[in-house]
């Protein structure tokens, strides 16, 4: 026998079960941006900075190379690692050469080389577009719930 508020229901659950489960790609999506939280984080509000060479370990891959880096930001000195892809950053560096580092001005520990920052952008845009769209599917779910269960406090009328 066809029951409507039945088929309601079933809607409401399946509209919440699925937009929790469309948010675990969404999620790994969000992850797999490489700089992503980070270059939307630099957004807010940056300083550059110039940082000395102080290690360059070469890799058994001839595009890949691993600078080890010094810099000062607030009177507080930083030492960090960056790889370098020759690919998307094809300068030379050398041992006390100058790298320019672009750091946060809330928190200076969180930090990009000037290349990876401009090579960011698409991964900024991935991740803030799959955090959107997962706040977004949490709202959904919410509300589906919220009506599932004032669905069930009416069914105690019927």
């Amino acid at each position: 026998m066809y029951y409507p508020r039945e088929e309601k229901r079933d809607f409401l659950t399946t509209l919440s079960t699925l937009s929790l489960i469309a948010i675990v790609p969404l999620a790994i999506l969000a992850l797999m941006s490489n700089h992503g939280a980070t270059a939307l984080f630099m957004l807010l509000g940056n300083q550059q900075a110039q940082a000395r060479i102080t290690d360059i370990q070469n890799t058994p891959n001839p595009d890949l190379n691993i600078i080890t880096y010094r810099y000062d930001a607030d009177g507080t000195s930083f030492t960090a690692t960056y790889t370098q892809n020759r690919q998307h950053d094809p300068a030379a560096y050398a041992i006390n050469d100058r790298i320019p580092v672009i750091h946060s001005t809330w928190s200076p520990s969180i930090k990009m080389t000037q290349a990876a920052y401009e090579a960011s952008d698409a991964d900024a845009k991935v991740f803030m577009g799959c955090s959107t769209a997962i706040l977004l599917l949490l709202g959904l779910s919410f509300w589906a719930l919220t009506r599932q269960r004032k669905h069930a406090a009416e069914d105690f009328y019927y």
